[in-house]
């Protein structure tokens, strides 16, 4: 994966598709690889132009496009790459898991009010 010139992540922008998150997206930009993905509600919830090259979902042409747009210009792939890496480092695990632990624990620690004795 870190020898690709870029990363696609491409789905149609509808039904199940529009909310599913590819994990690839973030691996992809881990690896310092610039992706071009789908304009999908999930991935423009995430994501934005400084990090990734969106595309319209279904839209072969327009794909295409995004690809050779991004291939052209080196500039543009530094800087979506650099972008990336600084947002990898901001939403990493070692970052984020002490709020996904506290989270889970007041979640469980709530739970057990309403448990049968």
């Amino acid at each position: 994966m870190e020898n690709a010139d870029l990363g696609v992540d491409a789905k149609r922008s509808d039904g199940f598709a529009n909310e599913a998150f590819g994990g690839k997206i973030f691996e992809f930009m881990a690896l310092g690889v610039p992706m071009v993905v789908s304009e999908s509600s999930t991935n423009r919830y995430y994501f934005n132009d400084t990090v990734v090259r969106f595309c319209r979902g279904g839209d072969v042409e327009d794909l295409a496009r995004s690809i050779l747009d991004l291939y052209k210009d080196r500039e543009l792939r530094q800087r979506l790459v650099q972008n990336a890496k600084d947002y990898v480092r901001e939403y990493q695990w070692d970052v984020k898991k002490s709020i996904y632990l506290n989270l889970v624990d007041s979640l469980t620690r709530s739970s057990k009010k309403w448990q049968v004795q």
